[in-house]
This record gives C-alpha cells, sequence and structure tokens, in this order.
C-alpha cells in the first residue's frame, strides 16, 4: 500500500465507539499520514512520513509550548506491527523508530540538533461472553508527541540555551468495556489516561496529565441508523501546577453508508 492513512502505528480495530469521533484522544496513537507500507500474515511494515514537532524553551521567556512544525527530516518514521488473532480475540504489538531533527525553527539562528525517538504500543479486542468486548490500548516512548493524544504533548523541546533537542516521555492508554443490553441498545464504559515526563526545559503551559471517563447509550434504530448520547469528564493539569476539569454532553445520529 502506498498513499495517505491511518499510521501502521494506530490500531483502528481496537479504538471505541464513543459519540465523540476520537473518544479516547487522551490515551490513544492517532494519526493518518502518507506512507509505504507492506502487509505479510500478521506483519506488517511501514515507512511513513517524518515530521518534528518542537515546542519552546524556559529558557526563553518569549516562547511557549505551542507545537512549531519542522520539515528538516530526512529518515522516514519506520513502524512495524504484530497481530495474533484467536478464538478470545486479538491482540496487537507496534514499535516505531524515528529521527528528530530540527534546525533553525522560527528565525532562530544557528539553533538545531538531531535525536532518535522510539514508542511502543499494544493493543486489542477481548472478547467477554459472546456479545461484549474489552478494547485497549497502552503506548509507550520518547519523542511520539506527534503520534499521541491529538499531538496533546510535542515530541521534544528546543533548548535555545544550547541548541539541543530535549525528548519527552509519554505514557498513556485506555481501557473500555462494550456492552450488549440487547439486540438494539448498547453502552460503552471507559477511563483513559495521559501523563508526559517532562524535561527540565519545557515551558509551564506544557501539559503534564490528561486524565478522562465517559459512558454512552446507543441505539439502533435501523441496520443503518444509529442515535446516542454519552457524557464525558477530563482533567488536566499543565507542568506550572495549574489545573482543571472539562464536562460535556454529547448527542449523536450517525447514518452509516
Amino acid at each position: 500500500m502506498a498513499g495517505q492513512a491511518w499510521t501502521t502505528f494506530q490500531d483502528l480495530g481496537a479504538l471505541p465507539e464513543t459519540a465523540d469521533f476520537v473518544g479516547s484522544s487522551d490515551g490513544a496513537v492517532f494519526g493518518r499520514q502518507p506512507q509505504v507500507r507492506y502487509t505479510t500474515g500478521p506483519w506488517q511494515f511501514a515507512m511513513e512520513n517524518s515530521q518534528t514537532v518542537v515546542g519552546g524553551s524556559s529558557a526563553n521567556a518569549a516562547t511557549t509550548a505551542a507545537p512549531i512544525e519542522t520539515n528538516d527530516n530526512v529518515i522516514p518514521d519506520l513502524v512495524a506491527r504484530y497481530t495474533h488473532k484467536g478464538d478470545f480475540g486479538y491482540v496487537s504489538t507496534a514499535a516505531l523508530v524515528r529521527q528528530l531533527k530540527a534546525k533553525n525553527p522560527s528565525g532562530a539562528v544557528n539553533v538545531g540538533d538531531s535525536q532518535t525517538g522510539y514508542g511502543l504500543t499494544v493493543s486489542g479486542k477481548i472478547k467477554v461472553g459472546s456479545k461484549d468486548d474489552i478494547r485497549f490500548m497502552v503506548t509507550h516512548g520518547a519523542g511520539i508527541g506527534r503520534y499521541m493524544a491529538l499531538n496533546t504533548s510535542n515530541d521534544a523541546t528546543l533548548n535555545t540555551a544550547t541548541g539541543e533537542l530535549d525528548l519527552i516521555d509519554i505514557t498513556a492508554g485506555y481501557v473500555t468495556y462494550h456492552h450488549k443490553w440487547t439486540d438494539k441498545l448498547r453502552s460503552n464504559f471507559q477511563l483513559s489516561a495521559f501523563s508526559a515526563s517532562n524535561p527540565s526545559t519545557i515551558t509551564v503551559d506544557a501539559t503534564k496529565k490528561v486524565s478522562s471517563g465517559l459512558v454512552n447509550l446507543m441505539y439502533a434504530v435501523n441496520p443503518k441508523l444509529d442515535v446516542g448520547v454519552e457524557g464525558l469528564h477530563a482533567t488536566r493539569k499543565v507542568e506550572g501546577g495549574a489545573e482543571g476539569d472539562m464536562d460535556r454532553l454529547h448527542f449523536m445520529a450517525r447514518y452509516n453508508f
């Protein structure tokens, strides 16, 4: 396969059913980009679009954690995935290795560095009885912010004082229980979390922790039409200590083509 597609580092089959398009956003690998992928049996190997997303350094008081996308990479991101299927469902593991490179971003002069980032993710769908299932994903890595939680954290901090990239370590995941009440009525119960181990050069507005929980109720009006309602509670804490929370109530109607 060659073209624009969901990253091989992402497991589409393990994504939960939510009213929000990416209801597990704080704990999930999620991204779509150009790539070349080879699949053979349970294995997938891919070379994907390389791009580094860096944030400001605390050494420069004028900068913030706002992402700066660089196009200095010369080596594609490399991904390998193995999926084991059985009567229980399936479990899938993927590894990512990537070059992180930034040179003179945002007009900075003689500031730049190259580092190696990595990521490991385990995900799957486990059957519970004849109708229910548990979907999960756990991911850890350094310099993988662009792949995680809709870029909640950057890949690295560019230390303008030393000209070096300080990688951001990330651990994130979610677990969702999918339950069918009847043939037409179903619910999903989910917990999700994201944690960044930020370098000392990070700015105070950089995300440190995010967590959320949701519950929904979906009804199949007919084989093509679904309606539903979903409640979500989430919290966020930044490196400087500020924190907040959010509550959302979603209503949905979806026509399946």
